[in-house]
């Protein structure tokens, strides 16, 4: 058995016929009869039940394992909902040895074996060494092609806690309905209420990125950048921090209010927060979109 350290595959020795944890859940181990059969049948369906299984477990293990090690890089908390079935993940594994190439042309299959003649540590350890490197690429591959880049945002995710009914989703422009302009009027005055109310306890940060969201400025902007003291995913994270605190303050006051309410709301005070911060601040069109504050700075 391996674990990565440090870049080296470290052999783990247990007792044979038994399985083993190896921090992802169970896996049994191989045996080097099992890698030969399965190199001289060229597929694992021609391979003994037994030994099927055999490499179908380390295989399955040495996903998931890598599934969770490269999850950052994805918008999933959880490598299970991205992990295929045990069989899947060996196709995966088997399809790339199959077709993958190294540099000199050779398969990576053959690859998987060559090495171990000018190595001098054991041949099951080299082999092993060899097929964990390609589940390595093969499920990078895999979370490239089928997973979310870390920098979506599902909609459907709550907006505060996982528990939350409110969901972003709920912040999109649509078209609401206007019941009666007597209750549309009445949401325009509380959410400059609220918008009064919540400018003072708005962050320097959050008023820069207000004013360029008014302002038509991108977050990619590096006076922006500057000015804020920031990158452009902090800003984001700023951004989001503001809307969960409007609308924590909405579903304490609102209690039993209708999510389209509170979400049409939530849009309002967001503009009448734009407006409030646009006129404390002002672009300075002479030096590109740089931010300057007036001599009433916040």
């Amino acid at each position: 058995m391996y674990e990565e350290h440090s870049g080296r595959f470290v052999q783990k020795k247990f007792a044979a016929g038994i399985q083993i944890p190896d921090g992802v859940g169970f896996m049994m181990y191989t045996e080097l009869r099992d890698w030969t059969e399965w190199q001289e049948r060229c597929a694992l369906g021609l391979c003994a039940e037994a030994t099927a299984k055999r490499l179908v477990s380390y295989g399955h293990s040495r996903f998931l394992y890598y599934a969770r090690k490269y999850l950052r890089r994805t918008a999933l908390r959880d490598a299970r909902t991205i992990t295929p079935s045990p069989e899947q993940c060996w196709h995966l594994f088997e399809t790339r040895a199959a077709i993958g190439r190294t540099r000199e042309g050779k398969s990576y299959k053959r690859w998987i074996f060559a090495r171990g003649e000018t190595s001098h540590d054991n041949l099951l350890d080299v082999v092993q060494a060899g097929a964990t490197l390609l589940f390595r690429d093969a499920v990078r591959d895999h979370l490239r092609k089928e997973a979310p880049p870390a920098q979506c945002l599902s909609l459907q995710a709550p907006l505060r806690t996982p528990d939350d009914a409110l969901t972003w989703e709920d912040l999109l422009p649509g078209t609401p309905d206007p019941g009666d302009a007597l209750a549309l009027r009445e949401l325009d005055r509380m959410a400059v209420r609220y918008a009064d109310a919540l400018l003072p306890e708005t962050t320097r940060r959050e008023q820069l990125l207000l004013l360029a969201r008014a302002s038509g400025v991108n977050f990619s902007s590096k006076p922006l950048a500057r000015a804020a003291g920031c990158g452009r995913s902090a800003m984001y994270n700023a951004l989001r921090g503001l809307l969960r605190r409007i609308t924590g303050r909405l579903a304490a006051d609102l209690e039993g209010e209708d999510r389209q309410t509170l979400a049409l709301l939530t849009l309002k005070i967001v503009d009448e927060l734009k407006k409030a911060t646009a006129g404390k601040k002002k672009l300075d069109k002479r030096h590109g979109r740089f931010f300057i504050e007036e001599r009433e700075t916040v």
